[in-house]
Parts: structure tokens; C-alpha cells; sequence
């Protein structure tokens, strides 16, 4: 073959790679918002162990943005409310480029007005469940051996660094189911990651640094929850100390005054009955009075009826 030919089949071959290559780029571009969009879904459902589902993804390579549209967490097994964690919109700022390499760089995300579901189960709450599942990530607290610093991860796939993660604005509903019918909102502290995986010997996968972020969330909710379930146990404590002491304050008066009632009632009956013995004497005495004085005056008129007599009989014997 003449060196004319063969440089003639090296650019044949050359072309084909190049046109291979950017079908591939323009492919991907295509297709990068459901590539991306699927690979949210298998990454929440891997670290929540529950279904996870997203509608929407938009990557803006020319803005380096990244948005995420209703992203929701599902119930763990044994759950009846339709689900456990949503998020209405995520907002990502990231370097496009870095998607194709191995570590994905990103500057910012922020999750606004997330909106959690707390459902009380027999032993635990479906967000307890999740956090459970989440923590098994990571290597236990009091594990020794894990304390000294992790080696390098050799393991093939993607790498992802993050400045800064801020969760704002959300809130808890206890279920209306736990609540009578009545959704009770608790809103959920705001919470702030910086620097995941930043450092070379904290080297995270996609998987691991969402496990973080949402871990750190939880962990607010879950305290939240337990603060205002505290806070609705005093409140209820209170309020039945202070009905009962209103109870036996009212017991104490009706008490008293039934005491105080007897006594006027014990009071006035000794009363009028003073006062009719006396009234009794004093008529007796006016009976009496008048009954000697009529005795007088009726003796005192017999004896001048008499002496009346004896006169006119006298009188007339001297006649």
C-alpha cells in the first residue's frame, strides 16, 4: 500500500472517531436531563431504601445550573401516608463540565421548603425508619477501629465535592391520622453542610453525599418532632394540674360556704327560737298581768257593789 493510501485510511479512521465522539456529546446533551434524572432516582432510592421519584430535571450547561422538580421520598414498608419526604424544587450550581469526569463539582444546592411527614408506627416513625436506614452508611460512633482516617477509595464511579448545602423554610406535618384529623405543623430547623468530600481523604461518592445530606436533615426533623411532642406533653400536664387545682379551689368554697350557710342557718334558728321563748315570756307575763289586774278591778268592784248595798240597806233602816 502506498503511503498516499494510508495516510488516506488514517484520516478516514480519524473522521469516524471524531464524528463518534461528538454523536456521543450531542446524544448526551440530548439525553442528559433523563441520564441525570435517572440516576437521582437510583441514588435516593439506594441511600433512603424507600422509592424515590422525580418529575423534572433541566441542566443548563450555559448557567452551570441544575433543577430539580418534585422530588419525592416514599414511605419505608408499613406506612399508610402517601409519603415521607418532598421536595418542591432543588436548586444546583455546579461546573457542566465536571459531569463528565470523574469528580462532580458543585458550588451550591439549596433545598427550599422541603416538607417532611411524620407518621408514628408502633416502635418508631417513618422518618426514624428512613434515618435508621441512612445511618447504615455510615461506620458506628463508638467503633474504634473506624476512627483512624479512611483510606483512599479505589472503588470505580464518580466522586462529587460540595461547597455548601442549606436546607430552608421547611416544615414537619404529624399525620393527620396520629393527630384526629388535624395536621399539626412544626417547622424544621434550617440546616447548613459545608464542604463535602472537599478534602482528599474525604472522598465521597454521589450516594455517600446525598446519605449526608439528608441525614443532617432528618436529624433536625426528628428532634423537632420530639421537642414539640414534649412541648404538647407539658401543656397538657399544666393544663391538668390547673384544672385540678381549680377543682379542689372550687371543692374548698362550695366547702366553706356550706359551712358558713349552716352555721347562719344553725345561727338564726338559735335566734328566732331566743326570740320566741321570749316572746312566749313576755306574753305569759302581759297574761298574767292582765289577768290580776282584771282579778283586781273585778275584786275592787265587788267589794264597792258591796259597800253600795250595805249603804242603801243602812240608809234605809234609818229612814
Amino acid at each position: 500500500m502506498s503511503q498516499g493510501k494510508k495516510k488516506k485510511t488514517w484520516l478516514k479512521i480519524v473522521l469516524a472517531i471524531l464524528i463518534i465522539l461528538v454523536l456521543a456529546v450531542i446524544l448526551s446533551l440530548v439525553f442528559i436531563d433523563s441520564i441525570l434524572k435517572g440516576g437521582i432516582q437510583t441514588i435516593g432510592s439506594t441511600v433512603t431504601q424507600c422509592q424515590v421519584t422525580v418529575d423534572n430535571v433541566n441542566l443548563s450547561f450555559r448557567k452551570g445550573e441544575l433543577l430539580i422538580e418534585d422530588f419525592v421520598i416514599g414511605n419505608p414498608d408499613g406506612y399508610k401516608t402517601d409519603h415521607a419526604i418532598s421536595f418542591d424544587k432543588i436548586f444546583v450550581s455546579l461546573v457542566p463540565s465536571s459531569l463528565f469526569g470523574d469528580t462532580i463539582s458543585i458550588t451550591k444546592i439549596e433545598i427550599l421548603a422541603p416538607e417532611l411527614v411524620c407518621e408514628v408506627g408502633l416502635l418508631n416513625s417513618n422518618l426514624g425508619t428512613i434515618l435508621d436506614n441512612i445511618n447504615q452508611m455510615f461506620p458506628p460512633k463508638d467503633d474504634k477501629d473506624k476512627e483512624e482516617p479512611k483510606p483512599k477509595d479505589d472503588k470505580p464511579g464518580k466522586k462529587v465535592e460540595i461547597d455548601l448545602v442549606e436546607v430552608r423554610d421547611g416544615k414537619i406535618s404529624l399525620s393527620a391520622k396520629l393527630m384526629g384529623g388535624k395536621a399539626l405543623p412544626i417547622p424544621l430547623p434550617s440546616v447548613s453542610i459545608k464542604d463535602i468530600g472537599k478534602k482528599e481523604q474525604d472522598k465521597v461518592s454521589t450516594v455517600e453525599a446525598a446519605a449526608v445530606v439528608l441525614r443532617e436533615m432528618l436529624i433536625a426533623a426528628v428532634k423537632s418532632v420530639g421537642g414539640a411532642g414534649t412541648a404538647v406533653t407539658d401543656s397538657v400536664k399544666d393544663a391538668g394540674a390547673a384544672v385540678t387545682e381549680g377543682v379542689k379551689d372550687a371543692g374548698t368554697a362550695v366547702t366553706e360556704g356550706v359551712k358558713d350557710a349552716g352555721t347562719a342557718v344553725t345561727e338564726g334558728v338559735k335566734d328566732a327560737g331566743t326570740a320566741v321563748t321570749e316572746g312566749v315570756k313576755d306574753a305569759g307575763t302581759a297574761v298574767t298581768d292582765s289577768i290580776k289586774d282584771a282579778g283586781t278591778a273585778v275584786t275592787e268592784g265587788v267589794k264597792g257593789i258591796g259597800k253600795g248595798l250595805k249603804g242603801i240597806l243602812s240608809g234605809g233602816e234609818k229612814e
